[in-house]
């Protein structure tokens, strides 16, 4: 009878045993699980229903058609196959029935497991989920360049003002400059000391022709001072490290502050390299460790579950 009931579980959505329940096909879409990253194909899943126990027909029919026997035999057959089953379950005993699943009583209710494995929809019957693979991207790490602006122009242009004040102030004085020019003319010998003139006269004089600076490249050296002093620098932002390989996976959280507070969590008991490792579909993953090696990627993995705490190794 467990053999004819899977075989009409491929062809129809329910199948009553009479006295027992009834065991319910439902279709359901194609699933990803975003802690393995796999996609499962399209399936029928199996439940059971302990109210439905009248009969349709449906499985005596078939049993009477497999053993060559009339309706009313195959309805006795089953009957007598019901009861044993009800006396195991009584004593505490399980009903596996294969290819579909575990039949047990819990708190004088029935219980049913199916197997996960099992696909009972023919259209997408034999396919295997798919398990996706995840690539991260390696990103170059850009060099910090500072740009300083150049103060040569500056400099330059505060010497040149200086040499042109020194030279107009020296040409301005006819009386003091002639002298001078006589001494070193090889046609003429002076022999007279030229008269020194009274600082302070000088200063009078000069003060009396003063020199015109234009405002605008005073303006502009003061300028150009300021950003000879404080030079501009500009950092360009270092790219985040590379997650490595092998990848000891602690949580997927949907929300990344949720994914940053776990790495923190992480931190705090000591898992100082706890890493976002990128994202799954809409899942943050998030690593205690990464490694080069399988080996190390093992070794922490099983330190963590004998700690009691779930992880999963992800290459």
């Amino acid at each position: 009878m467990k053999k004819t009931i899977v075989a009409l579980l491929y062809q129809y959505d329910c199948v009553i045993v009479p006295g027992l329940g009834g065991f319910i096909a439902k279709n359901t879409e194609s699933e990803f699980n975003p802690i393995d990253y796999t996609f499962s194909p399209p399936r029928k899943k199996i439940g059971f229903n302990s109210d439905l126990v009248h009969t349709d027909g449906l499985l005596a029919n078939a049993i009477a058609k497999e053993n060559g026997m009339d309706y009313k035999n195959a309805v006795v057959a089953i009957d007598k196959e019901v009861a044993l089953w009800k006396e195991a379950l009584n004593q505490g005993k399980s009903i596996q029935i294969e290819g579909l699943g575990v039949l047990n009583k819990q708190n004088q209710s029935l219980n049913f497991q199916p197997e996960q494995n099992i696909n009972f929809a023919l259209e997408t019957f034999g396919l295997e989920p798919v398990k996706a693979t995840y690539i991260l991207r390696e990103k170059s790490e850009p060099k910090s360049v500072a740009k300083t602006t150049s103060a040569w122009g500056s400099y330059a242009a505060a010497i040149a003002l200086a040499i042109g004040v020194g030279v107009t102030s020296f040409f301005a004085n006819h009386t003091l400059v002639q002298p001078q020019l006589s001494s070193i003319l090889p046609f003429t010998l002076n022999t007279e000391i030229p008269q020194r003139q009274n600082v302070a006269d000088f200063i009078l004089e000069q003060s009396e022709h003063p020199i015109e600076v234009s405002s605008t490249s005073n303006e502009n050296m003061e300028a150009n001072e300021v950003v000879a002093a404080e030079p501009v620098v500009e950092q360009v932002e270092v790219a985040e490290a590379v997650v490595k390989p092998y990848q000891v996976i602690g949580g997927s959280y949907k929300r990344h502050s949720e994914a940053i507070e776990e790495v923190a969590n992480m931190k705090k008991k000591g898992y100082n390299n706890a890493v976002i490792v990128g994202k799954v579909g809409s899942y943050f993953m998030v690593a205690y460790d990464t490694f080069n090696s399988e080996d190390e990627a093992l070794a922490l993995k099983r330190s963590l579950e004998a700690k009691k705490v779930d992880v999963f190794l992800r290459k």
